[in-house]
């Protein structure tokens, strides 16, 4: 079963901690621990930009929605610019084109229901 990626770092550290705190000056698989620690240290780099790329990836959402919010209050009022001018209005093809219910094609809305007689349920 494979290991979770955390746990290489943690491994990491705690092979680098180990060797420093008891056989810091030998070699063991040709290596020295500063060669050791240097040829290793890319997962904790990596790790460290993934952090920073997703801080950086958090701040950019938030400016986004912000401009997002600014864009719509920019929508609405152009759209409300053109209901209120002179030879476009509500019920103007542009108006529509913009993807609103023009005055023209709304309905109504008012449904009248069919009032139905109760029947007779014994059958007399």
């Amino acid at each position: 079963m494979a290991k979770p990626l955390n746990e290489v770092v943690d491994r990491l550290k705690s092979f680098t901690a180990a060797w420093r705190a008891t056989a810091p000056n030998e070699k063991f698989a040709r290596m020295t621990l500063a060669e050791f620690e240097a040829a290793n240290e890319a997962p904790i780099r990596l790790r460290r930009e993934i952090e920073t790329l997703t801080v950086e990836l958090i701040a950019k959402k938030v400016k986004r929605d912000d401009a997002d919010r600014e864009t719509r209050a920019s929508l609405l009022m152009l759209a409300d610019s053109i209901k209120g001018t002179p030879g476009y209005g509500p019920n103007s093809p542009l108006y529509g084109a913009l993807g609103y219910i023009r005055n023209s094609e709304k309905k109504s809305g008012l449904v009248r229901k069919v009032k139905t007689q109760p029947t007779n349920i014994t059958g007399i």
